[in-house]
């Protein structure tokens, strides 16, 4: 028995492609996004925290509360 990979329909290196596809809750895009992300909403949380255990509950909360609300993301 073959599985087949499903490919992508969205490009992971663009945040609006990826975002699109967040959207249509694409689990492959939530990673994506996540991924670009990552850093830079990480380092924002440890200037806040100052500790890496704080820093990595707020990104979680963040990413959360990101994905909860994509419906409301304007692109323009």
């Amino acid at each position: 028995m073959k599985f087949l990979r499903r490919k992508e329909d969205f490009n992971p290196d663009d945040p609006d492609s990826v975002i699109a596809a967040c959207k249509r809750n694409d689990p492959k895009a939530q990673r994506a996004l996540i991924r670009l992300f990552y850093g830079y909403v990480k380092s924002i949380s440890l200037r806040y925290s100052g500790n890496d255990q704080d820093a990595e509950e707020i990104l979680n909360d963040s990413f959360l509360k990101v994905f909860s609300n994509l419906d409301r993301y304007d692109e323009s």
